[in-house]
């Protein structure tokens, strides 16, 4: 009697999961379904969208529509604003001269600006993204958008906070902009790539306000909670943007003994910096420190000699070859990166090194030269 009871709800409880089963493939096939479907009313959409837009677009280019016109044709729905958007883009992308700048305006259209200024004070991830990259790539802020940018830029999410510091930089203030700038860089996990180009948006080439922009590209600089890799990716920065009022600067904060500074990430960039700037001052601090055991400080030190050139930080290059064959690989490679060739390097060599390092260097050259 008990096997047959065990026997009866072993058998129950299997039909009850076959059942819940096949119910929970139902409700897959559904779904599955229904997104089809749906993702198909979106693509026909898109084209008929597109459809209405291209004429309206190119009328504009021909001054037969006007933009309110094209802005009458909106329903207020955001998937007609991201196709129109996108499409305008795209067409910019093509253009050249006073069309592109034609094209522009359409981004400009208020309904357009409407909606992205709603999405920009909402909390969906989504929409904060598509907000700051419209702000961003058509410079269209004011003191409203400006204030809600200054919030984003501490948001939770990286990517959201780098775009709203991404659109900060269409700010005409360069206090703002170094706002953005210092609490981005301040956060650890931020690629080398995206503080370049913020570095980028920030040096403005068109107006003359290097004084203003060094003043605060010091206070970052300066400031001890930027994690040490992004402070290096902002000394090299400085050198490549082209602020050479900071040479002396950097100088002294290599001499500066703090835990801090003696990084070897940091110290190694302030020294590649000088020696990029060719700041000759520097060369017999920076020869000490290819002397050392540190090698990453080595490193720095022979691309920074190699970068100032001069016969006496050759010279003393060439003396540094010794039986280490890593180092003298970095040490040759890198003063043929910089622009010597193998003949100069070898009119300094006596027999026996002469043959022998003209061999490493055939080696090198067989490579690319990068360092």
């Amino acid at each position: 009697m008990l096997m047959q009871i065990n026997l009866d709800i072993s058998l129950s409880l299997l039909y009850s999961s076959m059942i819940i089963l096949l119910f929970l493939l139902f409700l897959i096939l559904l779904v599955s379904l229904y997104l089809r479907w749906r993702n198909q009313v979106r693509e026909s959409l898109k084209a008929a969208l597109l459809e209405k837009y291209y004429p309206l677009i190119f009328g504009f280019l021909e001054d037969e529509i006007s933009i309110n016109e094209i802005s009458d044709q909106f329903s207020g729905r955001g998937f007609e604003y991201s196709v129109f958007e996108k499409l305008v883009k795209d067409i910019i992308d093509e253009v050249s001269g006073d069309d592109k700048q034609k094209l522009r305006s359409l981004l400009f259209i208020d309904k357009l600006f409407s909606y992205h200024f709603k999405q920009l004070n909402g909390n969906r991830t989504g929409g904060l993204l598509k907000a700051c990259n419209y702000f961003s790539y058509t410079r269209l802020i004011n003191y409203k958008v400006i204030i809600r940018l200054k919030e984003l830029i501490s948001h939770k999410n990286r990517l959201v906070a780098y775009m709203a510091v991404s659109a900060l930089m269409a700010s005409k203030s360069v206090k703002n902009k170094a706002t953005g700038l210092k609490k981005i860089v301040s956060r650890k996990k931020i690629s080398d790539m995206a503080i370049l180009e913020l570095l980028y948006e920030f040096n403005n080439t068109e107006k003359n306000e290097k004084d203003y922009e060094i003043k605060y590209l010091k206070e970052i600089i300066e400031d001890e909670s930027v994690p040490p890799d992004n402070k290096s990716i902002i000394i090299l920065a400085v050198e490549e943007l082209g602020y050479y009022q900071l040479q002396t600067y950097l100088f002294k904060l290599l001499h500066n003994e703090s835990e801090y500074w003696q990084n070897s990430e940091i110290k190694g960039a302030l020294v590649v910096a000088l020696g990029k700037f060719g700041y000759n001052e520097a060369a017999p601090y920076i020869r000490q420190l290819v002397m050392q055991t540190n090698w990453s400080l080595v490193k720095a030190g022979v691309i920074a000699l190699s970068n100032l050139g001069g016969f006496e930080n050759l010279d003393f290059l060439l003396s540094q070859l010794s039986d280490d064959l890593q180092k003298n690989e970095f040490i040759l490679r890198s003063l043929l990166s910089s622009g010597y060739s193998q003949e100069e390097i070898e009119a300094l060599f006596v027999e026996p090194y002469l043959s022998e390092y003209s061999l490493l260097m055939d080696s090198i050259l067989q490579k690319p030269l990068s360092i």
